[in-house]
């Protein structure tokens, strides 16, 4: 439970990064303050500041803070989208590759593994023919019935 009431700021913050680009850093300490007289004391805003900074450093969050040109001694975070995946390691591209191919070869030998099969055949071949129905006709009769049964 400390553990979580710990943490509690940092998932503030988080959720703060799906709704706006930038805060001041006193923004987001009274979001994160329970009490709001003291969320705007220096101290306050000093202990937001560094736990923006260390959100930033283990990349929980990925935001720049520049100086407020409007409130001296506060910080401006602008937030940004997380950098996207490297997938351009080749290694990874060649793994990525070798699946695919795996994938294709086994869905080659299912295909053909059902062409064999003789339940198949016979039901492809009926409704090729029309001796035998479709599956949409008899899921429309099966409808009509039950739209009988509500009349």
């Amino acid at each position: 439970m400390k553990q979580a009431i710990r943490h509690a700021p940092r998932w503030i913050v988080r959720r703060l990064t799906d709704t706006y680009v930038t805060l001041s850093v006193a923004e987001i300490a009274k979001a994160i303050a329970s009490d709001v007289a003291t969320s705007s004391t220096p101290e306050a805003i000093q202990e937001t500041t560094l736990l923006i900074l260390s959100m930033i450093e283990h990349n929980e969050i990925y935001a720049t803070l520049t100086p407020s040109p409007e409130t001296p001694g506060t910080a401006i975070v602008t937030f940004r989208d997380p950098p996207p995946p490297k997938y351009f390691d080749p290694a990874v591209l060649e793994k990525i590759v070798r699946d695919a191919q795996n994938n294709n070869t086994q869905l080659g030998l299912l295909d053909r593994d059902v062409g064999k099969s003789r339940a198949y055949l016979n039901k492809a071949v009926k409704d090729k023919e029309g001796s035998g129905m479709a599956f949409d006709d008899m899921a429309e009769m099966e409808m009509e019935r039950l739209r009988g049964d509500w009349d």
